[in-house]
This record gives structure tokens, sequence and C-alpha cells, in this order.
């Protein structure tokens, strides 16, 4: 399974799927620092630092780059796989019933674009599946550790913490011969939450500043905060799949229902924490389609409950059929990997940027970059190197922006700039040097822009 997961991802990176958003460069360069100088909140923003830990903790084993956090993501796309397996017989489904609810999340778009992208929403709702699955088959102390990584990876997966731990309090108040291993399951399974909480008190001076900084960017960049958004995007996002699971636990009754309770529960916890969020003007502030990705997630195990037994029976007598099943969804899946394609512009003109700077930087060197919008990180990502970077951020593109003299002006101001934060040369955009000729002058043209070098006394390359 995680082979057919990690070849989908890796069909859809290879048939020119570039990235869902600038966001999955953000994270890159997040990593890259992290390598560089690790500690415990790699972003020192509202992001959590499970993802960072992960991609940079391989940047220190395989080197800082655009390439190796695109392997990590192929690798967690096929992790993400194995644990939606693993979920699904946790549910008790038989082998090819798990294999079809492991393999039916391909189906869906969205679910293909994230597992090629370098951002972590599947991998955290695949977490927060088998963490679920395991507090249904009683292995409390497996679901309270993914659970706890879930939560160090996504927000919109907290509810489901507190739900684990009263399950697992639960089970040791009423199995006393297992109350130490539950009532330390049902610690840990707070432990996401809570150590994030007491960070952000200790960092920030405010528990939930995380929370304030999200709302202070909706108000800033004027993103309205719809409360139904969730419920919507959880019903029109993937609806085949959402009204299978559901016309599958009608048609099962009583004991269909029972055996889907825990899905149910885990989807309704984590859409009732959202319309909470909502209304606190906190909630993620792009896609909500993605905060409700482990809804469709475990749609999928509910409906292939309705898997007739004897179809099963009739797969495991014959291994050929089996086989040749297996192998047509890899190549299938592999197909279908190529569809998404990203929501941004392609960012490999920028990418190209960051390898010639790579390339061509000295030791010592520095460069300021003047961007007009957030398709520089595209850059940083490649360049590999962060810490040799200087931006300059403009509310133009960014409401976090600062307000200082436009470094775009003339070729003085920009040396000026870049002098003054340690820089050696200046970094500007196609646009930006349409609108100042004057840039082009003895400038090294990369494939972003041009680029000048900076001399104390002297702007003159």
């Amino acid at each position: 399974m995680a082979a057919i997961w990690a070849l989908a991802a890796w069909g859809a990176r290879a048939r020119g799927f570039h990235e869902l958003s600038d966001d999955d460069h953000a994270r890159v360069v997040i990593a890259e620092a992290f390598a560089r100088a690790p500690r415990f909140d790699a972003s020192g923003t509202s992001w959590l630092p499970f993802p960072f830990w992960l991609t940079g903790g391989a940047m220190m084993l395989f080197g800082r780059s655009l390439e190796v956090a695109r392997v990590v993501a192929v690798a967690c796309a096929g992790a993400s796989g194995a644990l939606l397996f693993v979920t699904a017989t946790r549910l008790r489904l038989g082998a090819w019933s798990a294999f079809f609810s492991a393999t039916l999340p391909l189906t869906i778009p969205l679910v293909r674009a994230l597992g090629a992208s370098t951002q972590p929403e599947l991998l955290a709702a695949a977490l927060g599946c088998f963490a679920v699955a395991s507090a249904a088959s009683g292995t409390h102390l497996a679901a309270s550790l993914a659970v706890t990584l879930a939560c160090w990876s996504r927000y919109e997966l907290w509810p489901l913490s507190p739900l684990l731990a009263l399950h697992a309090a639960l089970s040791a108040w009423l199995e006393p011969e297992g109350r130490r291993r539950a009532g330390l399951a049902a610690a840990v399974a707070l432990m996401g939450p809570a150590v994030w909480l007491a960070h952000n008190a200790t960092a920030h001076g405010s528990p939930v500043w995380f929370s304030a900084r999200v709302a202070a960017f909706r108000e800033a960049s004027g993103v309205l905060s719809d409360s139904l958004a969730f419920p919507k995007a959880a019903l029109l996002g993937a609806p085949v799949h959402v009204a299978a699971a559901t016309l599958g636990v009608l048609a099962l009754g009583r004991e269909g229902a029972r055996r889907a309770g825990w899905p149910i529960a885990g989807a309704l916890a984590v859409l009732a924490g959202l319309l909470v969020a909502a209304l606190r003007g906190a909630v993620p502030t792009h896609h909500p389609e993605r905060a409700v990705l482990i809804v469709w997630l475990l749609a999928c195990p509910v409906f292939a409950l309705t898997l007739p037994e004897a179809f099963a029976r009739r797969l495991r007598a014959r291994p050929a059929l089996s086989l040749a099943l297996v192998l047509g969804a890899s190549l299938l899946v592999g197909w279908l990997g190529g569809g998404p394609r990203g929501t941004q512009q392609d960012r490999r003109e920028w990418e190209a940027t960051g390898r010639r700077l790579r390339a061509s930087l000295a030791p010592g060197e520095r460069v300021l970059i003047v961007p007009d919008s957030y398709s520089y990180l595209a850059g940083v990502a490649a360049l590999g190197r962060p810490e040799i970077v200087e931006i300059v951020t403009l509310r133009a593109f960014d409401p976090r922006g600062v307000d200082v003299v436009d470094p775009t002006a003339s070729r003085d101001a920009a040396c000026d700039v870049a002098l003054q934060r340690g820089a050696t040369h200046a970094l500007w955009t196609h646009g930006q040097a349409a609108r100042l000729p004057s840039l082009l002058d003895g400038a090294e043209l990369l494939p972003a822009g041009p680029m000048i070098r900076c001399r104390a006394g002297s702007q003159q390359p």
C-alpha cells in the first residue's frame, strides 16, 4: 500500500504537478533553516513543528535542498497509505476491504495533489485516522502517540486529542487491570495541544498567541470568516465518497452504525472544532477543503464496510486475480497521479534562479531579494541556504509587511538597503526592472530577474 501511494505522489510530480501554493516552498525554507539550527518551534510563527522536524531531519542527513524535501513528501505519501490500510484493518475490515478503503482516497484529486506537495495535511490526516482506529481497537497508547504527532502538524486535528484522552480515561475506569496503561495513554493524548499551548505562553506571552496571529492576518488581508465553509467543503469536496459512506451506514443499519461509530465520531469532532474556531476568526485562512481532509479519509473505510463479504472470499480464492487487481490498481493510481496541477502559477523560473544563486554565490556573499509576490520563496527554497538571503517585505503583497523606502526606486536605493543588511547582491523581478530600465545596466540576468553586485561607496557592478 505504501508503494501505491508513493507511486501516485511520484506520478503527480513526474507528470507536471508543481505546487498547491507558495506555502509549499515556504515550508521547505523553514525546514532548511531548522536543519542548520534545530529548535523546538522551527517556524517561530503559528505553524506547528512536527513537519519541519521530519523534513529538516532528512536534510541533516542528505543535505538542504528542494529535492530532498520532495523526496520526503513522496515518502510521507507512502507512509500515509500504509497508515490508512492499518486504519481499515483496526476497524475490523478484511484484507481486501482494507485494500479498497486505503486506495479509494486516491480518486480524489486534492488527495493526490497533497501527496505530491511538501505540505503536511495528508500525513497529519492519516495519523488522525490511525489514532481513531487504534482507539476503536483498544490500542490506546498507539492512538495517543499518533494523535500527538497529528496535533503537532495541523490545528484542525486538535479536537481528536480530548476525545481520545476521554476514551482512554473511561477505559481505565472500567478496566482496573489496565488502568496504569490507559491512564498513561490519556495523558499522552493531551500532550500535543498542551505542550504547544505551554510553549506559546512561554515564548510569546499568551498560550493562544498562534490563534491571535491567524485572526490578525485574516483581518489584515480582508479574508472573511465563513463558519459554514467547512461543512460545505466536507460535503462538496468529495460528494461521492461522503454520500457512499452515509448510504452504507444506513444500509447496514444498527450493525453498520456500531462499526462506523468511531470514524463518524472523529469526523464530527473535527467539524465541530472547525465551527467553533470559525466563530473566533482563527480558522485556516485559505482552502477549507484541506482542513476537512480527514472527513473524506474516514468516509472511505465506512463505505468499505458495505463491500460484500462474498466478493472478498472470491478474491482470496483466486490469487492470480488478486495479483492482477493489485498491479492494475498500482498502474491506475500512477496514471491518476498526474491529474491535479498547482493552483498557483508555475514557479520554475524562481526555482531555476535559486539554483543559479546556489552555484554562483561565493562563501560569505549574501543576496537581497526585493519580491513582488510570494513566488520568491521558490527561489529561496531552491537556493537551500535561507540564512544568506535578506528580504524586503512590502505591504504591496504582504499585509504584515513593513513600510520602508522602496528599494526598486533606484539602483542606489536598493544597494543602500542591501549593504545595510550585509548583502553583497540585490535581485529584482522582471516586472520591477521593466518599470526602471536602469536596473538592467550591467546586471546579471537570472530567470526571475536581474541581479547586481553592490559595493560600499559605489553602487555600480
